[in-house]
């Protein structure tokens, strides 16, 4: 998918919930940046994330930036949080 000129997402990221919203998160989402100088690439994964009430409760997203692989606590991503513009010159 590409919704923004140079941006590039793919991959999976589900959800699998009860009737109230808790459950949890799986799958990996890849995201490419070009901005035509310079390439981003990076992984967000969501198979360590519990959510509750629809949102993210407790777990780490596996997190992976030009080849450097690690774990974010699930309340530094937190949805509206990222915005990819800012990212691109």
């Amino acid at each position: 998918m590409e919704n923004l000129r140079g941006l590039t997402l793919t991959g999976l990221q589900s959800s699998v919930a009860d009737a109230s919203g808790d459950g949890s998160l799986s799958g990996t989402v890849d995201v490419a940046i070009d901005s035509g100088v310079d390439l981003f690439i990076a992984a967000v994964g969501y198979d360590g994330i519990l959510i509750e009430g629809t949102v993210p409760s407790s777990g780490t997203y596996t997190v992976s930036v030009n080849g450097a692989t690690g774990n974010v606590d699930y309340t530094v991503l937190n949805p509206g949080s990222l915005y990819f513009t800012d990212l691109i010159p």
